[in-house]
């Protein structure tokens, strides 16, 4: 196990009660302090906080024009933006607004 060796990252997929599931799992296996959760839907992110605030949860985004929006909504910790949208435009104005950024690749990409 991960525990208290590695952060994981876990993304939250469009699928009915999948927020709740997740934490159940996470609370059951006492990892809270070594997870992300990331996810393209807010609503995700805003569920998660509401059942533990603490969690580190990270915005999914492929266009990252509203980015900062959504994600101070949801109250994301991260961004994570398609990595061929990322500028320094878009860093700084993260940044300036206290978030991490991460950058992604498509996994379709390279299929």
């Amino acid at each position: 196990m991960a525990k208290n060796k590695a952060n994981l990252v876990i993304e939250l997929k469009d699928c009915k009660g999948i927020a709740e599931k997740t934490m159940e799992i996470i609370k059951k296996n006492k990892i809270e302090n070594n997870v992300i959760i990331a996810s393209f839907y807010p609503t995700y992110l805003k569920k998660i906080k509401r059942i533990n605030s603490k969690i580190k949860t990270a915005l999914l985004s492929f266009k990252p024009s509203l980015l900062v929006k959504y994600a101070k909504g949801c109250k994301a910790d991260l961004v994570g933006v398609y990595y061929r949208f990322l500028n320094k435009k878009i860093i700084d104005k993260i940044h300036k607004n206290n978030m991490m950024i991460f950058a992604y690749e498509s996994a379709k990409e390279n299929i």
